[in-house]
Formats: C-alpha cells, structure tokens, sequence
C-alpha cells in the first residue's frame, strides 16, 4: 500500500497541531506547528521468495465488509494481550477498546469520547502491566487511566500536561517501575522512569539514542512524533530502535539506583545507512506533480521534502533470549518488509525477508504492515493496513 504524508513545519508562538490519520491533536506548547496528511492511494504487495522465511497465519480479526460492526476498523492502533490470550485492540476513531478471546471470536468493548471516568478524547498509549491491568495514555487530558480486563474503570492519574505532550509507549519493567517514551522539544532525554504508581518520575536518560541527521525537520519527525521501538528484557535493561532506522539498535544496560547506560548499539542488516532520502528542498507547495515524497516541511521561507527509506516496524525479545527488529527497508529497486534476528548477547545472525514491493517513481513506496505486540508464546499481532484494516496472529516458523 502506498502512502503520502505530508509534513509541514514553521515556527509560530501558537499550539501544536498534528493531523494524524484521521485526528487532529493540538497540544499547549509554544513551538512548531505540525501539519501531517495521510493520503491512501492504490497498492500492491507480494510475498518474496529470496531468504523467506515460512509463516503462519494463526488469526485474523477485521472484515472489509460485514453486518459485524465491531469486525470493521476504521484506524485500529495499539494491540496487547493478557495472560490467557485474550487480545485488545485500541480503534482511534470511537475511541474505544475492543476485546476478542484467544480464538478471535468478539467479547466487547469499552471506553468512548468524552471527558469523564474510563473516557478518552485520544488513545494516545494502550498498554498492559505485569498484573493484566490496562494502561490508556491521553495526551489531551493528561491523564493515564487504568483498566481490569474484564473493561471494568478503576482509576486514573493526572499527569504533568509537558510530559503527556507527545507520549509514544509505555512498558512496565519487572522492578515495577514503568518507562514512559516520549520526547520534548527541548529536552535531550526521550525514556523517562516513573515508580508504579505514576506518582514520581524518578529518572531520565537515552539522549544519546536521538540520531542528528542533515535536517531539523527530519529529526523533530523521528523522535517526537513517529514511535520508536522499545523492548524491555527480564533484567530490565532496554532496547531501542528508532522509527528512522539507520541499522542500530541502542542498548541500555540497567545499573544501581535505577540508572540505565548506553552499552552498545547493535548492528543490522541495512543497503543504505540513510533512512529517508532528499528530493527537491525548493517545494512550497502541496502539488501531485511534486516528486514523490513521504514528509515535507517549510519554515521561514525555507522548504524540504524526503522519502522515507529504512523504518523500524517492531523490536521484541524471543522466549529464547534472541532479539527480532521487523523492518522496513530499501533493498535493491525494492522495499521489503522482514526481520533482523540477533542472539541474546546481540551478535547479528540473519536477515529474513516476508514481503516486497517494487519502488515507484510517481508515488512513496510502502508496505503498511506494522508488528504491534508479540505474546508469551512468541506469537506476533501484526497491524495490517493493506486493502482494508485488520489483526493478524502471526506464527514465524524458525
């Protein structure tokens, strides 16, 4: 499926606003103003057969066409699952959460727009905790609320409005603290620890993970808005991979006093070193005879425009130990979707490819498959927007 953002950024001393998808989140802050448009245009995608790697698919959730309402998504984001397989899925456009058993068959559903207990105006984080309790971040009204699995509304904390501005994950690590990503403009820091209640941020630290890149608009992209990938292992130290992927992986080793340090980054597979690529930098306007691009932005008379090329897609750690990094990338005159897989001391292993698509001159190339969550029984829950929004429970076969 192809897609076309734009990105549009200048400098005002008013709100932030962010079209995302099919909302528009405007956020109290003196800073840029960020404009993003998602416009759908046709696709195609085939399997690759070259270093494939078998797969199955175990489930699929989502109809293009069905008297079921709760089987048609409309923009389905976040996907968890409990610790008996139950699977959650957030939809951005009801603001609600839908509940489906381990087999797929529908439970219900909970949450809607509003401003009250157990309601949203945005479902800007879902998460799940060590206890199966739920976990909505609202950047809208600064509150994190939490859930029992059986949708039940327990309680919510409010939050500092500056740390919920552009909140992209929230983890909890087995110490029970949890780890909050999310980037402020000015602020080199984007993984912040809280104690598990909410009630303290007790630590902050992975400046060293925000890549510089030739362009300002480039960066603010990858680290405030796009979600990084986050993975969390039994000992709690951390890894990072960013949206924009330049073939590292950060890793964090946990120290004494919930201190966490840059240990090493982890290479993989990649062409190209540069994630997105430069076309005309002179465009000022939205026009279809523009060359094809991903983003672009201007400020003070002063314009850009990129393609994206190598994005991360999911980072998680295998029972085994093994670390897999889903991918994006460039390879030849094609972008294919696939995985790095590493060892548990981080040693490169393989790269495997599922599926390509031919790179096209008049349009940015994309496979809009995104790898949300991976359970205990290393089954992945891939949110495929090809043709029409749905859930897959994919089995890789090693």
């Amino acid at each position: 499926m192809l897609f076309r953002w734009s990105f549009l950024l200048y400098r005002m001393s008013i709100n932030i606003l962010l079209f995302r998808r099919d909302k528009i989140i405007i956020t109290p802050v003196n800073s840029f103003i960020i404009l993003f448009y998602l416009a759908l245009n046709a696709f195609t995608f085939n399997i690759y057969a070259q270093e494939y790697i078998k797969f199955n698919e175990e489930l699929v959730i989502g109809e293009e066409l069905s008297s079921r309402k709760e089987l048609l998504f409309a923009r389905p984001d976040f996907i968890v699952t409990d610790s008996k397989g139950a699977i959650y899925i957030s939809e951005l456009v009801d603001k609600t959460i839908r509940k489906f058993d381990k087999n797929g068959s529908y439970l219900f559903s909970f949450g809607r727009r509003g401003k009250g207990p157990g309601e949203f105006q945005d479902i800007t984080v879902f998460s799940i905790n060590n206890g199966d309790t739920l976990i909505i971040a609202d950047q809208f009204l600064y509150r994190i609320s939490f859930f029992s699995t059986d949708g039940k509304y327990l309680n919510a904390i409010k939050m500092n409005p500056q740390e919920m501005l552009w909140p992209r994950k929230i983890l909890q690590l087995n110490s029970g603290d949890y780890i909050l990503g999310y980037k402020m403009e000015n602020e080199p820091e984007i993984f912040h620890i809280y104690n598990s209640s909410f009630t303290q941020k007790v630590n902050s630290f992975g400046k060293d993970a925000v890549v510089i890149h030739d362009n300002p608009y480039v960066d603010s992209a990858a680290v405030i808005i796009f979600r990084g990938k986050i993975a969390v292992l039994k000992n709690n130290d951390i890894l990072y991979s960013p949206f924009l992927y330049d073939g590292n992986i950060y890793y964090y080793k946990s120290i004494l006093n919930k201190q966490w340090k840059l240990k090493y980054k982890i290479k993989g597979f990649l062409e190209s070193k540069n994630p997105y690529l430069d076309i005309n930098p002179n465009i000022k306007k939205y026009d279809h005879s523009d060359p094809p691009w991903s983003f672009k932005g201007y400020n003070s008379g002063n314009s850009y425009a990129a393609v994206l090329m190598n994005e991360s897609r999911g980072l998680f750690i295998l029972n085994n130990g093994n670390i897999i990094n889903f991918t994006l990338i460039k390879h030849g005159g094609y972008r294919e979707f696939g995985f790095d897989l590493f060892n548990k001391n981080g040693s490169f292993m393989k790269h495997y490819f599922m599926y390509k698509e031919k790179l096209r001159t008049d349009m940015p190339t994309d496979i809009p498959i995104y790898v949300e969550w991976k359970d205990k029984n290393d089954n992945f829950y891939f949110k495929d927007l090809t043709g029409y929004p749905k859930i897959k429970k994919i089995k890789i076969i090693f």
